[in-house]
């Protein structure tokens, strides 16, 4: 249907069923080969089509249309079989920094033998435009398009792609400055962006260099090379933290981008990692009003009530052990706060 009816080129209209709630209506939208239609008016529906030649799903010429209630149907406007319109891939909203490469396929069960040819400066192809062979290299900003032909049948609807292309390398940083988390989470995973996809592989090296957190006793150390295929903006990597028993402060783990290919490096090149004790050495930076009801790692509620000082003492369910580590949620105003809290 897509092949035959192409891209829509006129907005959504509708009828309101008579008789019956608003919600009852027959839509209709204008399409380049022909016209779609819903029919939600709760009957049988005998649509008269408009004026002009049309011809049903089976090549019938018609003037009218029956659909049933909660069904669609279409016309088209030709009886020709039509050639499946290329495809054109990868497709960027923004701007992307080239060489690009594009490529352009079609559908085999409705393009089999069809050739395609293509334009790069907004015009429509014609049969005298260029055959595409190969990827086509985009080195500036183009609107490419693209057309099927094919022997013995329509040629297909025209299909259009934007690029905003340049030359200026794009920028690689941290998402965030930072982040925090409780030691048993077990791992934080620090997001790397690029300003904008590239056309070409871009690289970055990460490691550790800093912070109070002590390397083999409080994480694993870590460092490597992250890679951002073409096209690509965003990349992670893993920082493993360990849930030891100690009871401890809070400590950081900082880690640096590096040697960047393809790419300069952004103002955010440093990430701090806060973790968070869960044997009783955090402090708990927040007071809780009592009583809050919250939910631990199980997903049972547990109850929470704060002293006046800045400890919160825990009310927990049979079988949650002594010194089990508790994130406690409250949704203030500003936004949720997060503490931890230790069941003593």
């Amino acid at each position: 249907m897509r092949n035959r009816l192409g891209r829509p080129a006129g907005p959504f209209q509708s009828a309101q069923a008579s008789g019956q709630d608003v919600g009852f209506r027959l839509y209709s939208r204008v399409c380049q080969g022909g016209i779609a239609y819903l029919n939600w008016t709760g009957a049988t529906k005998n649509v008269t089509l408009p004026a002009g030649t049309w011809y049903d799903r089976n090549g019938n010429q018609v003037t009218t249309l029956s659909i049933t209630d909660m069904a669609g149907d279409y016309v088209v406007s030709s009886a020709s079989a039509r050639v499946s319109w290329p495809w054109i891939n990868p497709r960027r909203a923004g701007t992307v920094t080239g060489p690009l490469k594009i490529g352009l396929s079609i559908d085999a069960h409705f393009g089999t033998g069809a050739t395609i040819h293509y334009t790069t400066d907004g015009t429509d192809p014609t049969e005298s435009s260029p055959t595409y062979t190969d990827s086509i290299t985009l080195s500036q900003s183009a609107v490419v398009k693209a057309c099927a032909y094919k022997s013995g049948m329509l040629s297909s609807f025209v299909n259009t792609a934007s690029y905003s292309i340049t030359a200026t390398s794009p920028t690689v940083q941290f998402h965030l400055q930072g982040d925090t988390g409780s030691e048993f989470l077990g791992y934080d995973y620090p997001l790397v962006e690029l300003s904008n996809p590239s056309g070409k592989v871009v690289t970055v090296h990460y490691a550790v260099t800093g912070g109070t957190a002590t390397a083999g006793a409080d994480y694993q150390t870590t460092s490597g090379t992250l890679t951002f295929a073409p096209g690509e903006g965003y990349a992670y990597f893993p920082l493993h933290i360990i849930d030891d028993t100690q009871a401890e402060p809070l400590e950081t783990i900082v880690m640096t981008l590096s040697s960047p290919s393809n790419a300069s490096l952004g103002s955010r090149t440093a990430y701090t990692y806060t973790i968070q004790d869960n044997d009783g050495g955090a402090t708990v930076m927040e007071p809780l009003r009592a009583p809050l009801s919250i939910e631990r790692r199980s997903g049972k509620a547990v109850e929470l009530f704060s002293t006046a000082g800045r400890r919160v003492a825990a009310s927990a369910p049979r079988g949650l052990s002594r010194g089990a580590g508790i994130i406690l949620q409250r949704q203030e105003a500003s936004g949720r706060v997060v503490m931890q809290a230790v069941v003593r």
